[in-house]
């Protein structure tokens, strides 16, 4: 994205201090980044500058001038010093005329070892220029300031630009963009749009509803966002097989995850094009021709999971003076010949940096370019008929193509490839510039966002459930229903996108992302309120009303509980009440385990002020998979003693405690024992957890916690960036404890300095702590971090979690000073834990409610990051303020039984059952109206390492519905046995009531079957030679499912398969 002035006086004024050399980055123009200059230098000026830019010039042709004339040396010798010319004016133009200046984060190309780069080729080299445009759905400006201003131009004048000149090509992403411009347009402009996809001058590329983030998305908000793009444009756009898209562009997103390429693969994706990694490793592959790969995306699917990844070394945007709706394009357009000599050389000198010797893809576009597309491309046909007239003379030929076309050509050249098998976390843009903030940004939004995820896929499941057992009759509003689901869908989709969930906009564009939320959310809230009605029965005229955990319900209620996920849930649940006289019982007046407890109000220091009349009431809820329980709020006296340890607490306070029924200890007594008979917890007199101890075991895990605070680089703390300015700070002054303690739940407070509480909180039969941190609000320019000190001998080792799905092994770099701190923090989605050695057993995991940025700096230790403040912006002007309290969960596993299930135990976590309720409805009133007070869809429960990942209506109008099922157990962890092995699933008896039929595989987005996906499929090198055959895709290692089949399917490790189905009531 284009930079602001104000980043650019930060970087100058860091230019302007004495820093020690550093090598210019590699990187070119996006957020707050300079951008490249013309002929493919870095931006230095001067005479020097001037000389080497005539000495590269020349070297860069000289292969291609030798194969020429002798007789037109001379004439190609002074238009390459016209060129040069022209770039370097240009340049100065910008305002670049320090002597020397190395712009941060600019490259456009430069010596790399110090030895000139020679061309490999003989012959002429073919561009494929690929007209497209960046467009974010809300950064600086909303999605809908967006649109009115930029989008809504391009698309109206791109159709018109292609229409004009067929050999014109245009690429488009973000479906969310196109969707809304096609509600604008009447149906002779959607037919225009559709011809010239079918003609192959559009090309539908990627086609998710946005271009997400990768590393603070959860895989299945990634396949959803990206089958609901897709599904759209099968909706209204595509008409052809050879029209769906087929190619990653990943172009702005701040670092890669290697659950990308597995995903994409099983979207039958040929091939991935993305920009930001490493500033050393994209030096290091392009000497190498190593910035086209093989990429594997895992180990568990193998060869299924690779694609060929495309590395932009300068990024996506092409150099200013051929985007000819900016002042420096008009300049260019004053000599074509020149300009045309510049555009020649500007291939020439990336080719040399791609392994094939013919071809080369060229990006031409920017952030929201093309708003006048046809001077765009009038301009450059222009340069391309100079080019094209003498190609030999230019030693190149140029043509538009979509990223198609040059994969097909590329892949016809039967070219091997380098391959690997890594992400590239972090994003490192230049020496003091490490893109690790953003794992923690806004982390309120970031909570959000997941309980959101929980919301949508308790709807989505139980209104699938609700309308197969019901059947189309009835007055019913279905298709209302559908489009308040398809609303929340298409919202949480823009919410992937990689300035969204990344918390990395302006405040008017979080408001307003928190606006379609708070438009989206409300009737999904119906939806599964009339669903669960329906499930039981329930057809009072009144509609149940929805809350979440730790919610309040009025005594005298009537609630139905409904477990999202395919596995039984035994935990307890928490609703709030306004009476410490009230019970929680079932339909037959059974009371479950329960336990009611205070709620307090946290005052910095002082942990010990209960807020009157208002109380927590946990009670075991046992729920079957996909089940609905009902459970009523009732006056009556509880049975459970609960005692309250808190030494600061007053007379007055102490005295509501007791009329309350609860046992006030005193300070002389001390605090109870914090045990539930599986776990115990050992603090010190502070209430800070030192130690967890497996008591079935007696094993003994040191875990001594402490909050800390990083101060930021006041030129680099910004909504992006963490760069540390020295060490970090202990928060030490500590406050007063509290143990509360009763038959079913215990739990131990302490605070640190006023801005941070963490409570350690045990349920009876549980083996895994919940922990919560209170915290903040971070002073300005600070990190609040989390550290667990363990007797783990890690040697630096501990893992992180691609996207909730892949378990990456993480190395602490000591090595590398430039490093630091902040350059080794790493994404974390659901759990991060710490482990001996890569292919060891994790002894020490946290599983969490958000997306955290994690490491391990020392032996033995787990460092989280919670909340996070900045002094400065970086690309949107406005410094990211985080001025409240955050508030986060997350479940310790630390006992080796619940760490072979530490995948299923993250999920239990996030998806946690919700409840709808029927305010004043007595259990009387319930049994004389008949409802149920169960309802069950599974006929069994999944095995632990199955996750029912995606139950929903397909479209509107059709009872198609889609299942989704993955393995959740990488095969490498051979210490999770047998949960790692191959598990069969039987899909016909999968659930209780009901059979699926006309049941078809498909591929992860829907778009195809999935035995007709056939990939290219890329050599890597040393791979043994052999014919061309098809990518293999996941589907492919076993048969797939067909309508006809008794289906039992074999779901490999990590492996997703996906079905199109539908589902109806046994017939007995």
């Amino acid at each position: 994205m284009p930079h602001t002035q104000q980043l650019l006086n930060r970087v100058q004024a860091m230019l302007d201090e004495p820093r020690e050399a550093t090598a210019p980055s590699l990187t070119a123009p996006g957020k707050g980044e300079a951008r490249p200059t013309p002929g493919g230098q870095v931006g230095q000026v001067g005479a020097e500058a001037q000389e080497k830019e005539k000495q590269a010039v020349a070297e860069r042709t000289k292969p291609h001038q030798d194969k020429a004339a002798n007789g037109k040396a001379a004439t190609e010798e002074a238009a390459n010093e016209e060129a040069a010319r022209m770039a370097q004016e240009m340049l100065q133009e910008r305002g670049a005329s320090q002597q020397g200046l190395v712009e941060l984060g600019a490259r456009a190309q430069q010596s790399l070892s110090g030895d000139p780069a020679i061309l490999k080729r003989d012959g002429i080299l073919d561009v494929y220029v690929v007209a497209h445009t960046h467009c974010d759905p809300g950064w600086l400006s909303t999605m809908e300031e967006y649109y009115r201003k930029d989008v809504k131009h391009i698309l109206d004048t791109v159709v018109v630009a292609l229409e004009k000149n067929p050999s014109r090509r245009f690429s488009w992403v973000e479906v969310s963009f196109l969707e809304r411009w096609w509600r604008d347009q009447g149906e002779s402009m959607r037919q225009r749009f559709r011809a010239l996809v079918k003609s192959g001058q559009i090309e539908l590329l990627m086609g998710g509803w946005v271009s997400s983030d990768e590393a603070c998305t959860s895989y299945m908000q990634v396949v959803s966002q990206m089958s609901e793009g897709h599904r759209w444009l099968e909706r209204e756009v595509v008409r052809d097989a050879k029209d769906r898209p087929r190619i990653g562009w990943q172009i702005d997103p701040f670092g890669l995850s290697r659950v990308y390429p597995s995903l994409f693969s099983q979207m039958c994706f040929d091939s991935h094009t993305a920009w930001r990694i490493s500033e050393p490793e994209m030096k290091a592959y392009m000497p190498a021709h190593e910035v086209e790969f093989v990429w594997r995306g895992s180990e568990s699917i193998g060869a299924a999971s690779d694609i060929l990844m495309h590395l932009l070394p300068w990024g996506y945007e092409a150099p200013q003076e051929f985007l000819f709706e900016a002042n420096s394009g008009k300049k260019t357009m004053q000599s074509p010949k020149n300009g045309a000599r510049m555009l020649a050389n500007n291939f020439l000198d990336r080719s040399k940096s791609y392994e094939s010797s013919n071809v080369l893809m060229w990006p031409w576009g920017h952030d929201f370019r093309f708003k006048d597309a046809n001077v765009m491309f009038d301009s450059m046909d222009r340069l391309f008929a100079i080019i094209n007239a003498n190609p030999e003379e230019y030693g190149v030929r140029v043509r538009y193509a979509t990223p198609s076309e040059y994969f097909d050509a590329l892949h016809s050249e039967g070219i091997s490839f380098p391959s690997k098998s890594k992400d590239f976390f972090p994003y490192w843009a230049g020496p003091v510039n490490w893109w690790t903030g953003y794992y923690t940004s806004r982390p309120t939004f970031k909570r959000r966002l997941r309980e959101t995820d929980n919301l949508q896929k308790c709807a989505e499941s139980a209104f699938v459930l609700a309308r197969a057992q019901s059947g189309e009759g009835g007055d019913v509003e279905w298709d209302g229903m559908f489009d308040a689901l398809e609303k929340l869908r298409h919202v949480q989709g823009v919410m992937q996108h990689h300035d969204a969930i990344t918390g990395t906009m302006k405040e008017a564009v979080l408001t307003d992302y928190h606006n379609m939320l708070d438009g989206a959310v409300p009737p999904v809230h119906t939806v599964l309120a009339q669903s669960l009605a329906m499930l039981l029965d329930a057809q009072w005229a009144a509609t149940p009303a929805h809350v979440a955990h730790d919610e309040e319900v009025e005594v005298g209620s009537a609630f139905a509980l409904f477990n999202p996920l395919a596995w039984h849930s035994d935990r307890f649940f928490c609703v709030r009440v306004r009476s410490a006289a009230a019970v929680v019982v079932d339909a037959a007046g059974a009371r479950p385990d329960q336990q009611l407890m205070p709620v307090w109000e946290e005052h910095g220091k002082v942990l010990s002020e209960p807020h009157a009349g208002v109380y927590r009431l946990y009670f075991r809820a046992s729920l079957a998979p996909l089940g609905t329980h009902v459970f009523f709020t009732e006056a009556g006296e509880q049975e459970a003693e609960v005692s309250v340890y808190a030494p600061g607490m007053d007379g007055k306070a102490r005295t509501g405690l007791q009329a309350d029924g609860f046992l006030v200890r005193g300070a002389g007594d001390g605090p109870p024992e914090v045990s539930n008979g599986v776990v115990q917890v050992q603090h010190d007199e502070h209430g800070v957890m030192q130690a967890v101890v497996d008591l079935a075991s007696g094993h003994v895990t040191r875990l001594r916690h402490s909050y800390w605070t990083w101060v930021g680089d006041p030129k680099w703390s910004n909504q992006y960036t963490f760069t540390n300015k020295g060490g970090p700070s202990q928060l030490v002054d500590y406050g007063t404890m509290r143990v509360v303690a009763g038959p079913f739940v215990q739990e131990v407070t302490g605070a640190s300095s006023g801005i941070a509480v963490q409570t350690v909180r045990l349920f009876a039969g549980s083996g895994t702590p919940e922990v919560v941190d209170r915290v903040g609000p971070p002073p300005r320019g600070v990190e609040m971090v989390s550290r667990y000190d363990t007797d783990v001998v890690n040697g630096g080792h501990f893992f992180t979690d691609d996207n909730g799905l892949e378990t990456v092994c993480r190395q602490l770099n000591t090595e590398d000073s430039r490093v630091k701190p902040c350059g080794n923090y790493y994404p974390s989605v659901y759990a991060a834990g710490l482990m001996e050695r890569c292919d060891g057993e994790p002894r020490v995991v946290f599983a969490h409610d958000r997306p955290h940025g994690v490491t391990s700096l020392e032996e033995g230790q787990l460092e989280v990051m919670l909340h996070r403040s900045a002094l400065q912006a970086l690309g949107n002007g406005e410094a990211m303020i985080e001025n409240y309290v955050a508030e986060m969960r997350s479940w310790l596993v630390f006992r080796p039984a619940d760490i072979r299930e530490r995948h299923r135990v993250a999920m239990q976590l996030n998806f946690e059952p919700r409840a709808v309720v029927w305010a004043g409805l007595s259990r009387s009133e319930w049994a004389e109206g008949g409802a149920a007070s169960t309802s069950l869809a599974l006929a069994a429960a999944l095995p632990p390492n199955l996750f029912l990942m995606t139950l929903e209506q397909y479209e509107r109008g059709s009872d198609q519905v889609t299942l989704r099922v993955n393995h959740l157990v990488p095969a490498p962890e051979q210490w999770s046995a047998p949960l790692n092995a191959p598990t069969p699933l039987h899909l016909h008896q999968l659930f209780a009531s009901l059979e699926p039929e006309e049941l078809e595989e498909r591929t992860l987005s829907l778009t195809r079957r999935a035995e007709s996906c056939e990939r290219h499929h890329w050599h890597a090198q040393g791979e043994a030679p052999h014919e061309w055959m098809p990518g293999a895709m996941v589907a492919h290692h076993s048969e797939y499912v067909r309508e006809t089949q008794l289906a039992t399917v074999l779901l490999e490790p990590l492996h997703i398969r996906s079905f199109l189905t539908r589902l109806r009531p046994i017939r007995y």
